[in-house]
């Protein structure tokens, strides 16, 4: 509990509401770049922002690049952040895996349930199909500062232990993420509550919904251990959180500082990501030693949800993202298996 205690307090920690980094406003060929996030400052996500992003921008651009972070949703969610950056008041934003698919509806591919089985995956699909995304990306305005992790996200119950399929047709879920999500429901059975995550942790407790999908650094943040009871860690999406810039303003800067920070964003993103996720599973860690239950759920069950959670890759391809798109990443990804194991299925 003690240990609960002090990640949630860190999460919850806002510093200043921004912050400027290294660079004189007055030195010739000097920028001044201002970011959005949800990610609360001190701890997780946000950390590794400013330990590895912020210096690699300096770096990149000798500090003549200037970034002031808008930490913990102070701008808004996601799409707010769109809005500033299409009206040129935001360069750029670290978006959750929701805003991934507003900025780049494409990206909605790497949120199919039942996709990925490991981060081993998708590290391989991050380096084999980079290319692809970052002109998804262009084509949307947008250029990758770094594709990082939301993570697997795990389910939440205050009811139901969710290890089994009439417990998804009892439950009522949270959602806010998409079209795929919305799907992903329709196809369990499950009653879906639009809520946007701010309002959650009272929506729960007046019990309007009773389940709901999040990354567990969040869910500690927003002290949502008091009113969830069980954890299932069934790995039933993968969510990315991609930092993009606004082409325009990326554009603007000099060609060698672009080549610079290209260079960079292949060193930092591993351990950016690294941590991220050993920071959701201590997360998780901490919420089982403050007393919620963690569940297993049995192959055949799990077979059974999968099956019925796969019917959302053939609803949504040809609609949400191009149908090639998800033939070229099941291709990677077939390829990937048969390498580590000799199997493709």
């Amino acid at each position: 509990m003690k240990s609960l205690a002090i990640m949630a307090l860190a999460l919850l920690l806002l510093a200043a509401p921004s912050c400027w980094s290294a660079g004189e406003p007055d030195e010739p060929e000097s920028f001044r770049w201002r970011f959005a996030t949800l990610a609360p400052d001190g701890a997780g996500w946000a950390r590794q922002v400013r330990e590895l992003v912020i210096p690699a921008v300096t770096r990149a651009t000798a500090g003549r690049l200037r970034m002031k972070v808008y930490w913990g949703g102070i701008l808004g969610l996601d799409g707010d952040y769109l809005a500033r950056m299409k009206n040129k008041t935001l360069e750029g934003a670290g978006f959750s895996g929701r805003g991934a698919t507003l900025a780049i509806p494409e990206m909605a591919v790497l949120e199919l349930p039942f996709l990925f089985r490991d981060y081993g995956e998708v590290d391989f699909i991050k380096e084999s199909m980079r290319d692809r995304f970052d002109s998804l990306a262009s084509a949307r305005g947008f250029r990758f500062l770094s594709w990082v992790d939301q993570g697997f996200d795990p389910l939440f119950s205050s009811k139901f232990p969710m290890n089994r399929l009439d417990h998804f047709r009892r439950a009522r879920f949270q959602t806010w993420y998409g079209p795929v999500e919305e799907e992903l429901f329709a196809a369990l059975g499950a009653t879906a509550v639009p809520v946007d995550p701010p309002d959650l942790p009272l929506a729960m407790r007046r019990q309007e919904v009773d389940a709901n999908i999040a990354p567990a650094l969040w869910m500690v943040g927003n002290q949502m251990f008091a009113v969830a009871k069980y954890i299932n860690p069934m790995k039933l999406r993968y969510s990315p959180a991609p930092i993009l810039v606004r082409a325009g303003a990326w554009d603007e800067l000099p060609k060698a500082w672009q080549a610079a920070f290209r260079r960079e964003r292949d060193s930092i993103e591993r351990p950016f990501c690294q941590q991220v996720r050993e920071d959701n599973e201590e997360a998780i860690q901490a919420m089982v030693q403050y007393g919620l239950i963690l569940v297993e759920t049995d192959p055949e069950t799990l077979e059974t949800i999968g099956r019925l959670a796969r019917g959302v890759w053939t609803r949504t391809s040809g609609t949400l993202f191009p149908e090639d798109l998800l033939e070229e990443l099941l291709g990677h990804l077939k390829k990937y298996r048969k390498e580590r194991t000799g199997s493709s299925s």
